[in-house]
């Protein structure tokens, strides 16, 4: 579970600046990077980026060092480099999703100002336990894993202890610019429908706190009501390139020709940070 406020980081909007909010069906959003303010922002986002993790480090770590049974201080373990000791290519998703969840937090997509991550599912990523362990047998670092399956991220608002909207978000995070990233992750919001809310549920509840007993209940009763809350669409694309041709790499007034529904409006993020592979080494290493 993320405490409310963990995600806040009071420089984002000066780091990648603030668009105004449009209106419609499609909404586009467009962050670009001020350099300058990079290293306050990069400080701020650590400390979100220990909250998002900080589930799944909590998890592995305790069943390393078992209270009855502690390992020595000096004894490595597969999982006390979680989760920087993970390949690169699994940190720039990493990224992407977490900054996905960042935004919802900070910026008003379709009209809303209240949305809330309350957990990341990256956190029940099981490959990524098997893949640290064996590694850990063969003493090499983690490898490239396949992508995980589901949803990337859900954010919700809730009014009352009932959930009352859902934003469905899709994160891609390049080092450069991948047209065919772009044109995937439309085609999977448009055809894919929600299926993490038991998973979601489940980390929620393993914090154990009045706070997260709240999310659980609503997540519960979502998941129970079978019809889901009002679902708006949200694609976060964080890229490194600046288009030649035009200001964005994504249309400002229409969607993509992938995104085929008209059940879901749809809001459109480019987030251009220069550098990427640098800033997976600021946030992780």
């Amino acid at each position: 579970m993320i405490p409310a406020g963990a995600l806040h980081c009071p420089s984002l909007a000066l780091w990648l600046g603030s668009p105004s909010n449009p209106v419609g069906a499609y909404q586009h959003f467009h962050f670009v990077e001020n350099p300058s303010l990079r290293s306050q922002a990069v400080a701020e986002l650590r400390k979100a980026f220990e909250a998002a993790h900080l589930h799944a480090k909590e998890k592995y770590e305790s069943f390393v060092a078992h209270d009855l049974d502690p390992l020595p201080a000096s004894t490595p373990t597969p999982v006390m480099g979680y989760p920087g000791c993970l390949h690169s290519t699994t940190l720039q998703a990493y990224i992407g999703e977490i900054l996905a969840g960042i935004l919802a937090e900070h910026t008003a997509f379709h009209g809303e100002s209240q949305w809330r991550v309350p957990a990341f599912l990256f956190s029940a990523h099981e490959i990524i336990v098997t893949e640290m362990e064996r590694a850990w047998r063969q003493q090499r670092p983690p490898g490239q894993i396949p992508g995980r399956t589901g949803d990337d991220c859900l954010a919700f608002k809730m009014e009352n202890g009932k959930i009352t909207k859902l934003l469905y978000c899709e994160a891609k995070c390049t080092i450069s610019h991948n047209a065919s990233l772009i044109a995937n992750a439309h085609h999977a919001l448009s055809t894919q429908e929600l299926g993490d809310i038991i998973k979601l549920a489940t980390i929620v509840r393993e914090a154990k706190t009045a706070e997260s007993e709240t999310w659980f209940l609503a997540l519960r009763e979502c998941f129970l009501r079978r019809n889901n809350p009002p679902r708006s669409n949200l694609f976060v694309y964080v890229h490194a390139q600046e288009p030649i041709q035009r200001g964005s790499w994504m249309s400002t007034t229409q969607p993509h020709a992938k995104y085929t529904t008209t059940r879901h409006p749809l809001a459109a993020a480019e987030v251009r940070i220069s550098d990427i592979t640098r800033l997976i080494s600021e946030l992780y290493h």
